[in-house]
């Protein structure tokens, strides 16, 4: 820490630290108005000093998500992966380790804290406060910061002012009272926010259009650069365990900005393009104990969820799913580049030119083992309208959402060979959610799944899973109450339609907003929705607990009570699923891992048992990490070393 505090004291002076925001960065204003080392007092120049904060952002980045990836369950390592992260995989980190660094953060911190100190938001041009958006952007990414410190490091240095001294710095080092943990982490920073959540990010327009090197233009959206105050509150309250509070401002957030969950039209069709072949719904039926009818695919149709196309690069400008992005160049010439696309197999600097390939087979990351088997082993859903009637139907097809992440390649074998092994093909994937050199912070469905897992936790375990089957609509609301009634109970209908509750979906005034909303597990397997699909609540929950029996050595029951203390530990694993199947390899992993472990630990009625938390986290851990370091891993987590070290 005191390496920390001396660098930051060095560079604190902000012509300094946000002169490396050069004429030709991504993040360049391009303003007739900007100078190059301004006075944080002029009207003209808030722009330049929140690009600045979103500088050091990008230079935070690929630790942020190497961190909270490579140690969870979903990436793997092999022959390929430098030392570095390989000891961050397998809990073997130490401070020399590249990818370990807190000052990547403290330098967020000190820069917006320097910005707070100094900003005079009371400039006005006309009637409108020039500095107040940024002033607030600057607050916010500061708690966004915070709260991932913690998250990481457990409890760390916390300070509000900037640092220009070593002394400054000794005294917080020296302070035990100066470090905050998650929870306090919350308390002393959501309550301060609340005051910007009506205040606007802000939004300078498209910044920086230019062509990469494989001759594709990239624009980067300025409004979704910016962090919004009622997320972050939200995410503050919901790592410090009070999910009413958080489900709260994740509510107010999805309303007050329609957020609605759409549909990625993949169905089995999609499926059968991965091979380059079609299959019959015939052929990938999967057994069901109904008896499927006679004429099954001759007088009836096949519903399979919704159809149309999927675009396999997000569409990071899409504002109906992007909300908050770290946009990174793709030419070192334009800015601040991130390695991630690397790692996981693709070349951001391709060139024909160059004659350089697009994929690298022998990259260091890939989807794990677990990924793998968890995605492959989902039902997908679809529903047969025959003459009798309709029933749910299921294939053998898994999730599609793997395909929409994971790119399969291909590559011949040297033609100078074995002749015998001349027409030989290695096969692997690469990992396109960096084609485009952006991570994502906060897109609608994670912030969905957030809130599913709140209202899971206050005791709606049935209210969690309608998130995944129907989607918080019209529809849904009209399928619960008179097609399957046995599935939401009354109390649970009640809070999602009185406004006064923490989410009032269902509520008469929010109709119309969300009428049209889709379900979150359609999103990768099929027709989920109504009474007739088979994805259904008991059956989910009943599938759960068997799985949990297998892998942990349980013994509950077959049939689980469906809105008991169990139900909702059960629920919990459903949505941990959930999120790898929706948002892996985004950066979550790990935290996400750790959140749930802390509340399995610390939720009042154990139906599992005392510390099932930790023996939850590390038996996962130890089965995603392969035999010869699983057990160690394990070990490390029941004894509570969860975070890094800190440095």
């Amino acid at each position: 820490m005191k390496k920390i505090i001396y660098v930051l004291a060095t560079v604190i002076t902000m012509g300094a630290s946000m002169a490396s925001v050069s004429c030709s960065d991504i993040l360049e204003v391009g303003s007739d108005n900007q100078v190059f080392d301004p006075d944080v007092e002029q009207k003209t120049d808030s722009i330049y000093y929140i690009l600045g904060i979103m500088k050091s952002l990008q230079q935070a980045i690929d630790q942020y998500v190497i961190a909270n990836e490579v140690r969870g369950d979903l990436v793997g390592v092999g022959e390929n992966t430098t030392t570095a992260i390989k000891d961050m995989a397998y809990f073997q980190t130490d401070v020399t380790n590249k990818y370990d660094s807190a000052y990547v953060y403290y330098r967020i911190i000190n820069n917006c804290n320097y910005y707070i100190e100094h900003r005079d938001t009371t400039l006005m041009s006309s009637s409108r406060y020039v500095a107040m958006q940024e002033y607030a952007q600057a607050k916010i990414i500061r708690a966004w910061t915070y709260l991932q410190l913690a998250k990481i490091y457990g409890r760390v240095p916390f300070f509000t002012h900037s640092l220009t001294n070593i002394s400054d710095g000794n005294a917080i080092t020296n302070n035990a009272e100066s470090y905050r943990d998650i929870k306090g982490m919350c308390y002393e920073l959501a309550s301060d926010l609340m005051q910007y959540v009506d205040i606007g990010v802000p939004n300078y327009g498209t910044i920086n259009a230019y062509r990469t090197n494989a001759g594709q233009n990239k624009d980067v959206a300025s409004r979704m650069m910016m962090f919004p105050a009622r997320l972050v509150i939200a995410d503050l309250y919901f790592e410090a365990g009070n999910y009413p509070l958080a489900a709260k401002y994740y509510f107010e957030y999805i309303q007050k900005n329609r957020l609605v969950l759409r549909n990625c039209g993949l169905n089995y069709n999609y499926y059968t393009a991965q091979y380059g072949g079609r299959y019959s719904i015939a052929d990938l039926l999967a057994g069901e104990e109904e008896d499927y009818p006679e004429d099954l695919f001759v007088n009836g149709t096949i519903e399979t969820g919704a159809g149309g196309g999927w675009n396999n690069n997000f569409n990071m400008n899409n504002p109906a799913e992007c909300i908050t992005y770290v946009p990174m160049a793709v030419n070192k010439l334009e800015g601040t580049v991130s390695d991630l696309s690397r790692l996981f197999g693709y070349n951001l600097f391709y060139s024909a030119e160059l004659g350089n390939g697009r994929y690298i087979e022998d990259h260091e990351l890939d989807a794990s083992q677990a990924y793998l088997d968890l995605a492959s082993s989902q039902d997908y859903y679809c529903i047969y309208n025959g003459e009798n009637g309709r029933i749910g139907l299921k294939l053998k097809i898994g999730d599609m959402r793997r395909y929409a992440s994971l790119d399969r390649q291909t590559s011949e074998a040297d033609e100078n060979a074995d002749p015998e092994e001349e027409t030989a093909i290695s096969n692997y994937f690469t990992m396109n959610k960096y084609y485009g050199a952006n991570v994502f912070i906060y897109r609608t469905t994670v912030v969905y799944l957030r809130l599913a897992e709140c209202l899971n936790r206050m005791g709606y375990p049935e209210v969690a899973f309608a998130f995944l089957k129907d989607g918080p609509s019209l529809n849904a609301y009209s399928s619960t109450v008179y097609n399957d009634s046995t599935y939401m109970r009354s109390e649970s209908l009640a809070m999602l339609s009185d406004t006064s509750q923490v989410a009032p979906f269902y509520h008469p005034i929010n109709f119309a907003t969300f009428e049209n909303s889709s379900a979150i597990h359609s999103r990768g397997c099929g027709y989920t929705k109504d009474r007739y699909s088979l994805y259904q609540y008991q059956k989910v929950l009943n599938k759960k607990a068997a799985q949990l029996n297998e892998t942990y050595g349980l013994s509950l029951p077959d049939s689980i009570e469906p809105y008991s203390d169990m139900a909702i530990e059960i629920m919990e694993d459903v949505l941990c699923d959930e999120y790898a199947l929706e948002c892996a390899f985004e950066g979550h992993r790990f935290g996400d891992l750790c959140r749930m472990a802390r509340a399995k630990n610390e939720a009042a009625n154990k139906p599992m048992g005392a510390n099932w938390g930790s023996i939850w986290l590390g038996r996962k851990l130890a089965l995603a990490k392969g035999e010869e370091y699983g057990p160690a891993v394990e070990q490390k987590i029941l004894a509570g070393d969860w975070y890094l070290p800190f440095k």
